[in-house]
């Protein structure tokens, strides 16, 4: 339930000068002179220098900004940039990212084991270790994975002379162990741990569909696509360097992946799964085994979950997919044992071959070169740095934010979102279309929107940080031993918690803390704006405000905004799955969003002649539009009180209204791999970025107004279209 100001790419987010024509400098100067009364004075502090670079160096100055306001603002960043071949993408804000992992790898490499570091520290330090010692690796091959591979019960596609026997195998049993030993158990029902969606004070199993090897998207249209077919080579390939006979694997691997096909026919795409009334269907574990008999659920979801709560037959479980699991059983009960067993295997493997020898390792290139354009993998130290962040966020944020974070930035971005949460209150109070008890609840959310900002005081407390990971121990030698042990303590620290009231201020949940991104938690009804963000191209407290709005306060807007899109309105001020809105609203929301949604579905993505999903995007459209005219009305009002702001040395010919949406423009800037777009616009809840500049922009009248766009010019559409 949280969503987030740009994309998360799984693993393959593994992501000065310049003149201004003398024709756009007329037009700019009566908008300076006349339309804002903007200062002469000229801003030249190091954080004024250093934007004032950029915006110039990412503008194209020969475009016309009403008639393509994306390339105008990033053309130059567009023109220059060469994506590096480990990079599927290379973005503004990629510099930001990369600095911040190299910085992290720095404190691990530099750190010698005579110093004295706290003992979380350690833990963190020899799970890096044992990733990065790429030797040990090469040494141990592959023996101690096939293995664990037989204390699973066997990978038959080894097995070409009959020894495996499929009497002895049972998936459910497979997943409870699978579960027990600290592998990912989704192959056929991902079982987790939420909130009850219409009581979030407790927690709630839950159980929704399979997770797939590669988009469902993909794998629908069968063996005829290139990418499922490249999965299935790439399945090939593994199981041969893991000791297969070649024709023995295609084989049995054939069945596999038809398997995987129908799995993925069976599963509900995205676009169905935005209204969460829908997908809330809370059962017993009794009324389970009613509705889908042909699944053990006796079995499979207290055995799995017996190392950390007592599960009884009264338990509820919401049941994310019910049309999933009545499909499930069915298909399961007749396809051979052999290939769900072959089928649990692979993605044991699959999901391992990362951190296995090279050799292995370097089979899935093609997969991911024929996914997203990126020609090689990631250097070690990244690839370690990132594995490091996903499994010991907060040790890393502790770090971080001690050594690079000023606790200064944290106070004024909180300020910040307060005012901006001032004004998107404003908005909503000035919202015609909302029925007086309809506006009344949204105000009240909006108000009661909760604030997660730069990091949880609890990230400089040692002692707290080594009671959190006291039952945790990593050595430095065997990689997949460390993975299984820290997946087994996350799962200690999920599940135990069940029959507990859920704390939603829990600081372990918000110390995400080193992230370049931002986020709205829809059942908790609460912002993210992590440490990460508050720098660079989005924060500096030595420039001027219409920047800082221009760029951070678009994004804390566009988070709150969040709030009252297509899925966040679903949830009331505690951040509970209630339906607040009367009929009459609920129409003119639909009307409205619907608008949105078919405007979108007819932009094409010109790098890849795709039309973008409107449904798919919607929260996040409903949410730049809005949350752009929050961020331009709330910077209004902050310099209402203010004096003039000095301009930018070069960029003087632009008012502090201009240079608000060059700003809000230039974290966007993108350069990305035509095979990176195709995934993105068929997967992704988020449009390709030309279009998260251009599409709100061109169908806001503060814009057409600031950049005076004839009526008419692309920029400056005869019909706009807002939810708010």
């Amino acid at each position: 339930n949280a969503a987030s100001y740009k994309a998360r790419h799984c693993d393959v987010t593994d992501m000065i000068g310049g003149v201004i024509t003398t024709r756009i400098i007329c037009v700019t100067l009566v908008s300076i002179l006349v339309a804002t009364g903007k200062s002469t004075e000229i801003c030249r502090t190091a954080g004024c220098i250093k934007a004032a670079g950029t915006i110039l160096g990412n503008m194209d100055s020969s475009v016309n900004p009403c008639q393509d306001f994306y390339r105008f603002a990033c053309g130059g960043f567009i023109n220059r940039t060469v994506v590096p071949e480990d990079r599927h993408m290379w973005t503004a804000t990629s510099d930001m990212e990369l600095t911040v992992l190299k910085r992290i790898a720095e404190t691990f490499n530099s750190s010698s084991n005579t110093e004295v570091r706290p003992r979380y520290f350690r833990i963190a330090q020899n799970f890096y270790k044992s990733c990065m010692n790429q030797e040990a690796i090469e040494e141990n091959g592959l023996e101690g994975m096939k293995q664990r591979l037989e204390h699973l019960g066997g990978w038959p596609v080894l097995d070409e002379y009959g020894i495996w026997d499929e009497d002895d195998f049972d998936w459910v049993n497979t997943t409870v162990l699978l579960m027990d030993e600290g592998w990912s158990s989704d192959m056929l029902v991902d079982l987790c741990i939420g909130t009850d969606a219409r009581n979030n004070s407790r927690s709630r199993l839950q159980i929704s569909q399979a997770d797939l090897g590669i988009p469902r998207e993909y794998l629908v249209q069968g063996l005829t696509n290139e990418i499922v077919q490249t999965y299935f080579e790439l399945m090939v390939e593994v199981a041969v360097e893991f000791g297969a006979p070649m024709k023995f694997a295609m084989e049995e691997l054939s069945d596999v992946l038809m398997f995987e096909i129908e799995l993925s026919k069976i599963s509900v795409p995205q676009e169905e799964m935005r209204d969460h009334f829908r997908l809330n269907n809370p059962m017993s574990l009794f009324e389970l085994e009613e509705q889908f008999p042909l699944v053990n659920w006796s079995v499979l979801i207290p055995c799995s979950l017996e190392k950390y709560v007592v599960v009884s037959p009264e338990e509820v479980v919401d049941v994310v997919v019910p049309s999933y699991f009545q499909k499930l059983g069915s298909l399961v009960e007749r396809v051979d044992k052999r290939v769900v067993a072959n089928y649990i295997m692979w993605h044991v493997v699959y999901e391992s071959l990362p951190f296995l020898p090279k050799r292995v390792s370097n089979i899935r290139r093609k997969l991911m070169v024929a996914l997203t354009g990126a020609k090689r993998f990631r250097p070690r130290w990244e690839f370690c740095t990132n594995s490091l962040l996903d499994r010991f966020e907060p040790i890393i944020g502790s770090i971080y934010v001690r050594k690079y974070f000023k606790p200064e930035a944290k106070k004024q971005a909180t300020q910040m979102v307060t005012f901006i949460q001032k004004e998107f209150l404003k908005l909503l109070s000035e919202v015609s279309w909302l029925s007086k008890e309809t506006k009344n609840t949204a105000i009240k959310k909006a108000y009661n929107i909760f604030h997660h900002v730069g990091y949880p005081e609890e990230l400089l407390d040692d002692v707290e940080l080594d009671r959190h990971y006291k039952k945790m121990e990593m050595t430095n030698g065997d990689l997949i031993r460390n993975l299984l042990v820290g997946q087994q303590f996350e799962s200690y620290r999920a599940f135990s918690e069940l029959h507990r009231p859920f704390n939603q201020t829990r600081w372990d949940l918000h110390a995400e803390v080193t992230e370049v991104n931002a986020y709205y938690v829809s059942d908790q009804n609460s912002i993210e704006i992590p440490a990460g963000i508050l720098q660079g191209l989005f924060y500096s407290p030595d420039r001027p405000n219409y920047l800082n709005f221009g760029a951070l306060g678009y994004v804390i807007a566009h988070e709150l905004l969040h709030s009252v899109d297509d899925e966040g309105k679903q949830y009331d001020s505690r951040g509970n799955l209630h339906n607040w809105w009367d009929r009459s609203t609920q129409k003119e929301f639909d009307k409205r969003a619907n608008e949105l949604v078919r405007e979108y579905s007819s932009y094409v993505v010109p790098e890849v002649n795709m039309t973008l999903k409107g449904v798919n995007i919607q929260g996040e459209v409903i949410a730049d539009h809005g949350g752009l005219k929050v961020a331009y009305n709330a910077y209004h009002t902050w310099a209402s009180r203010h004096p003039p702001e000095p301009g930018l040395p070069q960029l003087e010919h632009f008012s502090a209204n201009q240079l608000f949406w060059l700003s809000a423009a230039n974290s966007w800037c993108t350069k990305e791999r035509e095979e990176s777009i195709r995934l993105g616009v068929m997967v992704d809840v988020h449009p390709p970025s030309e279009f998260r500049i251009n599409g709100p922009f061109r169908h806001s009248s503060l814009f057409a107004q600031d950049w005076k766009c004839p009526p008419g010019s692309f920029m400056n559409l005869p019909n706009k279209y807002n939810v708010w």
